[in-house]
This record gives C-alpha cells, sequence and structure tokens, in this order.
C-alpha cells in the first residue's frame, strides 16, 4: 500500500470520527450499527465453536465398539509384559489401583 493511500484513509477517518462525535444522531446510529455488527460476530464465533465440538464428537462416535475393546485388550496385555519385566513398574501400577478402590488380578 501506497504511503499517499494510508494517509488519507487515515484523514477520512478521523473526519467521519469527527462527524458522528459532533452530531448526536449520527453516534445513536454508529452506536446501533457496532452492537449488530458485535452481535453478529458472536454468533458466527458461537456456530464455529458448534460446529467444531459436532465434527470433533461425531468422530468418536463413528468407531465401532470392536475396535475400541480390542485396543483395551492390547494395552491391557502390554501392561502386564511391562509389569513381568520391571517389578517396580508392578509396584507402581498396584499403588494406583489402590488408589482407585481396584486390585490386579
Amino acid at each position: 500500500m501506497k504511503i499517499g493511500s494510508f494517509i488519507i484513509g487515515g484523514l477520512a477517518g478521523a473526519a467521519i470520527a469527527m462527524l458522528i462525535q459532533r452530531n448526536p444522531q449520527m453516534s445513536a446510529v454508529a452506536s446501533s450499527i457496532g452492537g449488530n455488527v458485535k452481535r453478529r460476530m458472536n454468533g458466527w464465533k458461537d456456530d464455529a465453536i458448534e460446529k467444531g465440538l459436532n465434527m470433533r464428537f461425531a468422530s468418536s462416535f463413528r468407531k465401532s465398539p470392536q475396535a475400541s475393546s480390542s485396543t483395551s485388550v492390547d494395552g491391557a496385555d502390554a501392561i502386564e509384559k511391562l509389569i513381568s519385566q520391571d517389578p517396580e513398574v508392578g509396584k507402581e501400577v498396584d499403588a494406583i489401583l489402590g488408589e482407585n478402590g481396584h486390585r490386579r488380578n
């Protein structure tokens, strides 16, 4: 952008601000327009957040129940393997399960 365009835009903005400030009716109109813009922007923001959350949760419900159960079995097998290799891990797992009111089988 050229510096001349920037200066002309700044002067035009300052002139409009002075007109709005001196005329109470224009000030009320500008305030009303500002409120409308604010409400519309908040509405767009809320819509975007809602769509994002719906996409996130919808993708988690599309997974099949068999896939999640096999994953938990694989995870449990991996933990048991880790416990058998390192007794300190077994102690930590027992402590965590004890805090939650469970026992390791």
